[in-house]
């Protein structure tokens, strides 16, 4: 799969900063199926650890919190740990009115 993030003709921002950029419109619309589906696969990638997923879907954190410290957990591991996050969400919601990448990467996509 060709690496639509860090080719070094088009990268216009680091990765962390995409995440940042996407972070409010992420937080509003991820549901938990979903984030839990991103935290599983994140697991598998080996981003996050058992212990930081559970301190992420706390039962008592509302789903917004739960997205927020997603998004913040990968963004702190750095470039490749938030380019696999922007792979699965890209897989996931390319598709999807409130997920674009367009004002933060300016090439497309497919």
């Amino acid at each position: 799969m060709k690496n639509i993030y860090t080719d070094t003709a088009y990268t216009c921002f680091p990765l962390e900063k995409v995440l940042e950029q996407l972070r409010i419109k992420l937080k509003e619309g991820l549901t938990e199926a979903v984030i839990k589906n991103l935290l599983d696969d994140l697991r598998v990638k080996k981003v996050l650890g058992n212990e930081e997923i559970e301190e992420i879907v706390q039962k008592t954190k509302p789903r917004a919190d739960q997205a927020r410290d997603l998004i913040d957990g990968v963004s702190r591991k750095g470039t490749k740990a938030s380019e696999i996050m922007l792979v699965q969400l890209h897989e996931a919601f390319s598709n999807h009115v409130y997920f674009s990448f367009k004002y933060v990467i300016t090439f497309p996509l497919s």
